[in-house]
């Protein structure tokens, strides 16, 4: 006989643990998939699969869609939906995006809001609790997040963290969302999580170590190495937008001068271009004028 918190006890949490946060990170996988990602043998992962469904933290998901092979279907295992819902926050710097998803990574609803440059932190949350009150056509409650909901919450620019804590004012923008949406918020640079998001469901899904570049009205990086998020020291790693590319440079938002930002985002292309006497408003026209050039010279 084992005490429930003997080393035994011990181990099997550690694999139901193991387990859940793959299907967490990945979503539906067979149990095959679960046992080599986890390291398991086929008994004991039987084992606390069979445990994990009986609680109710696990649930068969449904056959994907495709032609019908001989032999019995392959049964994929997921996080049970009705465990816990997830929010996402995008304050981007022209927009308000949110999503809500549950745990079984399936998107609940989606909806965005433009809104003029430097609205007040007050107004973009009250914006970004009516987008998310509004989601799943006005069935989502915040208070249905309970105890296992989240909310993520991707902002522009340098994210500096103290103790793995943003430093002011971030801070207290995460406090106040804590406090309106009455679940955990977890605050990070958008483009940071972008490159987390890519390397665990997207192009890089699979791969341990990814450089994330995001150019469009700023300059982000990401770095995943070893599978998790680097931040660095002081919360900084990836943020190649605030590399000094010309010291005799531009001011930045950031405080420096001669950031790439200032040089490669969206404005400053356009304004190049338009200083060489070319005509565009917006990405798109320049695209199609630098594909007319070309075509001529071709």
């Amino acid at each position: 006989m084992h005490s429930h918190g003997g080393p035994l006890s011990r181990l099997r949490r550690g694999h139901e643990e193991r387990v859940l946060d793959l299907l967490r990170r990945h979503g539906p996988q067979s149990r095959a998939e679960l046992g080599r990602q986890a390291g398991l043998s086929r008994t004991t992962l039987y084992d606390i699969v069979g445990t994990l469904v009986a609680s109710g933290a696990v649930v068969a998901a449904a056959a994907a869609p495709g032609p019908r092979r001989r032999g019995r279907p392959v049964e994929h295992l997921t996080l049970n939906p009705a465990a816990g819902q997830a929010v996402g926050i995008d304050f981007a710097r022209r927009a308000v995006h949110v999503a809500a998803a549950n745990v079984a990574h399936e998107v609940i609803g989606s909806a965005s809001r433009a809104h003029p440059p430097g609205l007040s932190w007050e107004r973009r949350v009250e914006l970004a609790e009516r987008l998310v009150a509004s989601l799943a056509g006005g069935t989502l409650r915040l208070s249905s997040l309970g105890t296992t909901g989240a909310v993520g919450v991707g902002v522009v620019g340098p994210v500096r963290t103290a103790k793995g804590e943003p430093e002011e004012p971030l801070a207290t923008l995460a406090g106040l969302l804590g406090k309106r949406f009455g679940a955990p918020v977890l605050l990070d640079n958008n483009t940071r999580l972008a490159a987390l998001a890519e390397s665990t469901w997207g192009a890089a899904a699979g791969s341990q170590d990814v450089l994330y570049l995001r150019l469009s009205h700023g300059v982000g990086g990401g770095l995943v190495v070893n599978g998790s998020l680097h931040r660095g020291v002081d919360g900084l790693a990836g943020e190649l937008g605030h590399i000094t590319a010309d010291p005799e440079g531009g001011p930045c938002e950031c405080g420096g001068r001669g950031c790439l930002e200032t040089i490669a985002s969206i404005g400053p292309v356009l304004a190049s271009y338009r200083a060489l006497g070319g005509r565009a408003d917006d990405v798109p026209t320049l695209l199609r004028a630098v594909g007319r050039t070309t075509s001529r010279r071709c």
